[in-house]
C-alpha cells in the first residue's frame, strides 16, 4: 500500500498515472529524503488520476477542433511552419528538406494548400 498519494490538479487530463508518477515521484522522494532523511521507495508513491473522467472513453481530445492544412493562414503561420520544417530538416537527417524531390507532408503535399505553394522555399 502506498505511503503517499499524489492527487493532480487541473490541466492533467492528457496524462495518466504512470506519466505523473514518472515526473513527480523522483522529486518527491528527493524532497522527503532531504527534509527529514526518510527514504521512500518508488512503490511507496501512488498517483491518483481522474483527468480521463472529463472525457467520454476513447475521446480524450474530442474537444479539440479537427484542424488540417486548410486552417493554416498566410503570413506568420506559414512562415513559422516553414521555418520549423527547415530547421528540423537541418538537424534531423530523417526529415527531408522542402526543396528535395518527393517531399510529402502528412496529407500528401509539400505545398500548403492555404497559399497554393507560394511560400515554398
Amino acid at each position: 500500500m502506498a505511503k503517499v498519494v499524489v492527487v493532480h490538479g487541473i490541466g492533467q487530463q492528457f496524462l495518466g498515472p504512470a506519466q505523473m508518477h514518472r515526473d513527480v515521484a523522483p522529486a518527491l522522494r528527493d524532497g522527503v529524503r532531504l527534509a527529514d532523511g526518510l527514504r521512500l521507495a518508488a512503490e511507496d508513491i501512488s498517483c491518483a488520476f481522474y483527468g480521463d473522467l472529463h472525457f467520454e472513453k476513447g475521446t480524450r481530445s474530442a474537444d479539440l477542433p479537427a484542424w488540417d492544412e486548410t486552417d493554416v493562414e498566410d503570413g506568420l503561420e506559414v512562415e513559422l511552419l516553414m521555418a520549423w520544417w527547415e530547421q528540423a530538416a537541418r538537424v534531423d537527417p530523417a526529415v527531408l528538406a522542402s526543396e528535395q524531390e518527393g517531399t510529402r507532408g502528412l496529407l500528401g503535399s509539400a505545398r500548403p494548400s492555404c497559399c497554393g505553394g507560394r511560400h515554398r522555399p
